[in-house]
C-alpha cells in the first residue's frame, strides 16, 4: 500500500524479499549530552583523520536517505519499502532537526554514512530537509527560501488566499477580547499554534465557553 501510495506499484517489481530492519541512530541521545560531547579541538581532529582514512581507502562512507520519524512503526515500514529498491535508511528523532543541518551532517558523518536525501516526517523537520537537500542536489527538493510556508500554518493559508484558492479565513492574535472577537462571528473555530504537527495544541471549539 505504501508503494501504492507512492505511485510505485510493487507488482512491476521482482524483488528478493529481505528482511530489513530501520537502522535508527541510537546514540543520538548521548550525541546531545552536553557531558559527553567532544571539544572543538577533538572534533576537528576526529574530522581530519577520517579524512586521512576515507583517503586511504580504509573508511568508506554508506549512502543512506534520513529518515525524520517520531514514530518506529512508520520508519520501519518505509524502511522495508526503500530496501525493496536497495536504498538504505537511518532514522532520526524529530527533535534532533533543531541542532541544524551542519551538526547532523557531522552526526551523519561520525557514524559513517553520507546523506543522499532527508524525508521529513514531521513539521518540525521540515527546515532541516529543505536545507540539507538543497546541499546534496541529489534529488527533487523545495527550496529552503520558502521553508516557512510550509511549516508555519498562517503563512500556509495566507499563501493560498492569495493565489485565489480556498483558504481558511484567519486570525494571528496573543490577545484573548481580539480573539474572541474574531471567533463569534463563526460557529466553529480551530485554535492552533503556528508551528505544531500532528494535533498537537489543536482545540475546536463549538461555543462562547470553549473558545
Amino acid at each position: 500500500m505504501l508503494c501504492d501510495e507512492l505511485q510505485m506499484p510493487m507488482q512491476q517489481y521482482q524483488p528478493t524479499p529481505r528482511a530489513v530492519k530501520c537502522r535508527r541512530l541510537e546514540t543520538w541521545e548521548e550525541f546531545m549530552d552536553p557531558e559527553s560531547q567532544e571539544s572543538p579541538d577533538d572534533l576537528i581532529a576526529r574530522f581530519l583523520i577520517r579524512g586521512v582514512l576515507r583517503s586511504l581507502g580504509r573508511v568508506k562512507l554508506r549512502r543512506v536517505f534520513i529518515l525524520v520519524c517520531g514514530y518506529p512503526a512508520k520508519a520501519s515500514a518505509v524502511d522495508s519499502a526503500f530496501a525493496i529498491y536497495g536504498h538504505r535508511t537511518v532514522c532520526l528523532y524529530p527533535h534532533s532537526a533543531a541542532e541544524g543541518a551542519d551538526v547532523i551532517a557531522e552526526l551523519l558523518d561520525s557514524r559513517g554514512f553520507i546523506a543522499e536525501g532527508v524525508i521529513p516526517f514531521a513539521d518540525c523537520a521540515i527546515q532541516l530537509a529543505d536545507e540539507m537537500n538543497s546541499r546534496l542536489g541529489s534529488i527533487r527538493h523545495n527550496s529552503p527560501r520558502t521553508s516557512a510556508l510550509r511549516r508555519d500554518k498562517y503563512l500556509q493559508q495566507a499563501v493560498l488566499q492569495r493565489a485565489g484558492l480556498p483558504a481558511a479565513v484567519q486570525i494571528v492574535t496573543a490577545d484573548v477580547r481580539a480573539a474572541q472577537h474574531f471567533a463569534v462571528q463563526f460557529s466553529q473555530v480551530v485554535v492552533k499554534p503556528r508551528a505544531s504537527s500532528g494535533g498537537d495544541g489543536v482545540w475546536l471549539c463549538n461555543d462562547d465557553d470553549e473558545s
